[in-house]
């Protein structure tokens, strides 16, 4: 089963998955290793570990681009950052635990709607 993945809604619905080839990315770019971060993100380790994660369905964005995209699409930073905890959860989540990805992201919802967190997987201990 595939790494499962949450949904923010930006520009248009866009999925997060903190996959290896992110992982990878975000130790690269920041030279931090996962291990060593602390249990509140600053805002400049989460807005690069996002860009990892976007990365991967788009890998054209920079960094300006995605901040640009968070500055003028998101419903807020808090969720943002719960996006992206959401998704490095996700990623080390056992098994057993894993719930199944939700249908790809299309662009059905209009950005300024309901923008944020939606669709995708939620946290499975949260449905328990």
């Amino acid at each position: 089963m595939a790494i499962p993945f949450t949904t923010i809604i930006l520009d248009k619905p866009r999925r997060l998955r903190f996959g290896m080839a992110a992982m990878v990315e975000f130790e690269q770019i920041t030279g931090l290793q996962l291990k060593d971060l602390e249990a509140d993100l600053t805002m400049d380790v989460a807005s690069k570990m996002l860009w990892c994660m976007l990365r991967q369905d788009d890998a054209d964005l920079t960094l300006a681009d995605v901040l640009k995209l968070v500055d003028e699409h998101a419903k807020d930073l808090t969720s943002v950052m719960n996006s992206v905890g959401t998704a490095l959860r996700m990623a080390f989540i056992s098994e057993d635990d894993k719930l199944p990805n939700a249908k790809t992201p299309t662009a059905s919802h209009p950005a300024g709607k309901n923008a944020g967190v939606m669709g995708g997987s939620t946290s499975p201990r949260s449905s328990r």
